[in-house]
C-alpha cells in the first residue's frame, strides 16, 4: 500500500473503516517489532490477523497464522476443527485444509 501506486502512498492519514485499533496495532507489531513474542498468538487473534493479512496482502502473517492453526489441529489442541477448516477454505490455506481433513 505504501510502496505501490495506490492513493495511500502519499497520504498523511489512512482511514481504516470497520477496523479496531488494537487489531491494527497487533498487525503492525508483528510486522515491525522484531522482539514480538509469537507465543501471544491465539486462535482468536489469528482469525482477525488472517483477515487483515488477506486484505493488506501480508503473506508472512498469513503464513504465520496458518502454521499456528495447523499446529492446533495436528497437536489436537483444538476441538472445533470444522471452524478452522472453514477459515482455511475462506483464505485458501491449503496446508490448513489438508491438516483438518486428515
Amino acid at each position: 500500500m505504501f510502496t505501490s501506486d495506490l492513493n495511500e502512498k502519499n497520504s498523511v492519514e489512512i482511514p481504516l473503516p470497520g477496523r479496531k485499533a488494537n487489531e491494527i496495532k497487533l498487525l503492525l507489531q508483528i510486522m515491525y517489532d522484531t522482539s514480538w513474542n509469537r507465543n501471544i498468538l491465539t486462535k482468536e487473534n489469528c482469525y482477525f490477523l488472517l483477515d487483515l493479512a488477506h486484505e493488506y496482502k501480508v503473506d508472512s502473517i498469513n503464513q504465520m497464522c496458518e502454521d499456528f492453526l495447523v499446529s492446533l489441529v495436528k497437536e489436537k489442541r483444538e476441538k472445533d476443527v470444522l471452524t478452522i477448516l472453514l477459515v482455511g477454505q475462506r483464505y485458501e490455506l491449503k496446508t490448513l485444509i489438508k491438516s483438518c481433513c486428515v
